[in-house]
């Protein structure tokens, strides 16, 4: 498998709005597992086929879907002769390309994207990426569709705020941020379920364990109880529970164990369904 990405920093609408861009191609197939990251965006499979393991079951991906919020690692199966565009969206401003609920969107999991935008307007977007002949064409379709489907220009500014003081400060409570911004903490989480799908403590803690794993290493020398308070964990244990419930198996395990990784383009070591043999051993 095959993962790039791609640079859009010449488009002043797609560099305000996007986190990535990205294409996976295969020849083989394979499987592989994702974690949380806080990001929503559109996964477009332009050839071949993607499964999703749900429950217990698989479930074929459909070809345009909307992807991301995971509460959980997922487990992904791309048949032989894929490919794969995907962008997403910075945390909040998915919600300017509709009028749906967050909260509503982002509990289906894997979500066809025609329940959010009209058909018409996926085919011309797929057609599009299908017949560009160069990244740039590729990145030129993307930012025509974003630009056709925006119902708000701006985002909104108590949401950037919050989201600025999760990224930059370890740890902050709902009842500091909430002061902050000067709305109850009711009205916060009920701004944060509308605009990102996630109450601000569930994002909070997303970023955290993200931010854990980008600095850190699997290394059996670290020092979890270090690590939790660094983090401002209230204890060992509240860093253990909540890097399970993020990642899929705890800290102790995780880190003690080289051959993971946090990210699922490092598929090489996400590969196959990761977080179910772990738990079992």
């Amino acid at each position: 498998m095959q993962y790039k990405k791609l640079n859009f920093e010449h488009s002043k609408l797609l560099s305000s709005v996007l986190h990535d861009i990205y294409i996976i191609t295969s020849d083989n197939e394979i499987s592989y597992s994702t974690a949380p990251n806080g990001l929503i965006g559109i996964s477009i499979v332009l050839e071949g086929k993607c499964n999703i393991r749900h429950k217990n079951k698989w479930i074929k991906s459909p070809l345009c879907s909307i992807y991301g919020l995971i509460e959980s690692p997922d487990l992904i199966k791309i048949s032989n002769n894929f490919k794969e565009v995907a962008f997403g969206f910075k945390p909040s401003f998915f919600q300017l390309l509709t009028r749906e609920k967050m909260s509503d969107i982002v509990k289906e999991g894997n979500l066809d994207a025609s329940f959010i935008f009209s058909k018409l307007c996926l085919e011309k977007l797929v057609e599009k990426i299908n017949v560009a002949n160069s990244h740039l064409g590729l990145i030129n379709a993307i930012e025509e569709f974003v630009a056709s489907q925006l119902f708000e220009s701006e985002n909104d500014s108590r949401v950037l705020t919050a989201m600025e003081l999760i990224y930059n400060q370890k740890n902050m409570k709902v009842e500091e941020m909430s002061d902050y911004l000067n709305l109850s903490s009711t009205s916060l989480r009920k701004l944060f379920l509308e605009k990102i799908g996630r109450s601000p403590k569930a994002m909070s803690n997303i970023i955290r364990i993200n931010r854990i794993l980008k600095e850190h290493s699997p290394n059996s020398k670290i020092d979890l109880q270090d690590l939790s308070f660094e983090n401002n964990f209230f204890d060992l244990a509240h860093f253990s529970n909540s890097f399970k419930k993020t990642i899929g198996l705890p800290a102790n395990k995780y880190f003690k164990d080289d051959s993971l990784t946090f990210d699922f383009y490092n598929f090489g070591r996400w590969k196959g369904d990761i977080f179910a043999t772990k738990n079992k051993t």
